[in-house]
């Protein structure tokens, strides 16, 4: 009848399909090869996604449809590499959002650049982080890095205007603007790395100099007006000009700097925050707007002033002037 039994305790033989039975009990016949009077095997694909038994490859390779060592793909499962000719690996897992929120203006470095510098100092400390003075073994190059905590921006709604400033600085290529370095994240922390002025910032030179002669006050008008210029062709507003952003290099010029504030506005636009510093604030902006790219030229024109007089003006602002004039 069925598999017969060779004594009492044994395993009783499997039973294959008959279709198999057939095949196998034709030796010289290669498969996939009809046989004499056995009824052909038409198998229908196996559908993806589900669990495919042993048998069923055993099945599939007499049949000549599916090589035993090809593995049937299953969506969601990431398949160990055989050779050049597998198919790429499956995308990791997405991003923490705390990652992704300051990409691409920040991307992920790995820890081996932060491992390549070597803090040299501290410079200043900001209301948005605090610079660093740093050396950069890889390119044994002194260098300022701006750290900023991550929490710190989120927790004072400023994500927009602190990628914003990366995404400035990085378009922006001018002799008398302090350029971008690199920019990148880490877990807690956002960084921003420019070079290294060693001669301090205009501000400290006022303060030592007191009024400076008016030769030098002319060279650096000139030299702010050209930046001042540039980035209003570029439809982008400082909204903090004033001496402490304004560094001096080794050969005495200018370079205009901290972009924080800053924003993309196009001819004809209108702007309402009010941010800036006091003393050099337009009375348009202190008064919530609107105002556009004039409110550089006022700073402008406070900051002159007072390299010219040896005085910063502090007062006035009870009833202040809309003319326009400092």
């Amino acid at each position: 009848m069925g598999a017969t039994s060779s004594g009492p305790g044994s395993t009783p033989a499997p039973v294959r399909p008959p279709q198999v039975r057939a095949a196998a009990s034709a030796p010289g016949i290669p498969p996939g090869i009809p046989r004499p009077g056995v009824p052909s095997l038409t198998l229908s694909p196996v559908p993806q996604g589900r669990a495919v038994g042993s048998w069923v490859r055993a099945l599939l390779s007499r049949a000549g449809s599916v090589p035993v060592s090809v593995p049937v793909p299953v969506p969601g499962l990431a398949l160990a590499p055989r050779g050049p000719a597998e198919e790429p690996p499956l995308p990791g897992w997405p991003l923490p959002q705390l990652v992704s929120l300051f990409l691409p203006e920040f991307p992920v470095r790995p820890s081996a650049r932060q491992q390549q510098l070597k803090i040299l100092g501290f410079v200043a400390k900001g209301s948005f982080g605090t610079i660093l003075k740093v050396l950069d073994c890889g390119r044994e190059k002194v260098c300022a890095v701006k750290v900023v905590p991550k929490v710190e921006v989120l927790r004072r709604d400023t994500l927009k205007q602190c990628k914003e400033e990366v995404s400035i600085q990085r378009q922006v290529r001018h002799p008398f603007v302090h350029g971008l370095g690199d920019s990148w994240q880490g877990q807690r922390h956002l960084f921003i790395m420019c070079t290294y002025c060693s001669t301090g910032d205009l501000h400290a030179l006022w303060r030592t100099a007191g009024c400076l002669a008016e030769a030098t006050v002319r060279l650096f008008a000139a030299e702010l007006v050209l930046v001042l210029v540039y980035l209003h062709d570029l439809g982008i507003m400082h909204r903090d000009v004033k001496m402490e952003n304004i560094l001096l290099d080794e050969r005495g010029h200018l370079k205009l700097t901290d972009f924080g504030l800053s924003r993309y506005l196009q001819w004809g636009e209108r702007a309402h925050t009010i941010c800036g510093t006091l003393q050099y604030m337009a009375p348009e902006v202190l008064s919530g707007g609107p105002y556009s790219h004039a409110a550089d030229w006022w700073s402008l024109g406070v900051l002159l002033f007072a390299l010219a007089s040896g005085k910063v003006r502090t007062t006035g602002w009870g009833d202040r002037d809309t003319s326009g004039r400092p």
